[in-house]
């Protein structure tokens, strides 16, 4: 039986920093790792745009060429548009009106829960979207994944 996660609910002002790196530690005598800097947009966000970076979640790791759909919250059957990730996982879907939002990422071994998302007729959104890779197993010939 698969499991269900909540939404997340997103506020612009919180992601709109994901578009700027960490700035690295000093290492000195501390074994910790400095934290990996976030992935970098490639242009600013302009007003109905929605810029963002698919990542894995457990791994950090960019998800290259992944599906991105945006829906209406309104109408979860018809994508009001949609877009595919490049090799470093950066997306872009331009010209979207203020409105609430639904964004699933899609990609061959990821779950594709909904992530909420309000945006404002005046403003853009930058998005590093976090996406949880799927429990697959393999029996004979088959795979199956669940979330």
């Amino acid at each position: 039986m698969p499991v269900t996660r909540p939404r997340s609910t997103l506020s612009a002002l919180s992601l709109l920093i994901a578009a700027t790196s960490c700035a690295p530690r000093s290492q000195g005598a501390s074994s910790t790792p400095a934290p990996k800097p976030l992935p970098q947009l490639a242009a600013p966000v302009a007003s109905g745009d929605l810029l963002g970076v698919a990542i894995d979640d457990s791994s950090g790791v960019p998800i290259a060429f992944a599906r991105v759909m945006v829906y209406r919250a309104s109408d979860m059957s018809n994508p009001a548009d949609s877009a595919q990730a490049d090799s470093l996982g950066r997306f872009a879907i331009r010209g979207l009106g203020g409105g609430h939002y639904a964004v699933r990422i899609r990609s061959l071994g990821y779950c594709t829960w909904p992530i909420d998302l309000r945006l404002s007729a005046a403003t853009g959104f930058a998005l590093i979207a976090a996406v949880h890779p799927a429990r697959c197993q393999q029996v004979a010939d088959l795979i199956s994944c669940s979330c």
